[in-house]
């Protein structure tokens, strides 16, 4: 809800993955949408807001903590399609 103002009832969570640095944490959600829906920027820390297929995402300029993470979040993502 916080960056792309998304009711929760529209998702189902497979997975999320927590970066704790001790003075500062950040939770990322991977859920699949159970219905459709328009996400929209709703806070100031985001400046773009699109669909994008994971197989691109690492061609994107990420920002360092997530692009660090990245390759375990794909490894995820793949096995919970798979399983």
């Amino acid at each position: 809800m916080e960056e792309a103002g998304v009711r929760a009832d529209l998702l189902q969570v497979r997975f999320t993955s927590v970066v704790d640095l001790g003075f500062w944490s950040y939770t990322t959600v991977v859920a699949e949408a159970v219905e459709s829906f328009e996400p929209v920027i709703s806070d100031a820390e985001s400046i773009a807001l699109r669909w994008v297929d994971p197989a691109q995402i690492i061609d994107l300029p990420l920002h360092p903590g997530f692009a660090k993470s990245w390759p375990e979040l794909h490894s995820r993502l793949t096995g919970a399609a798979r399983g």
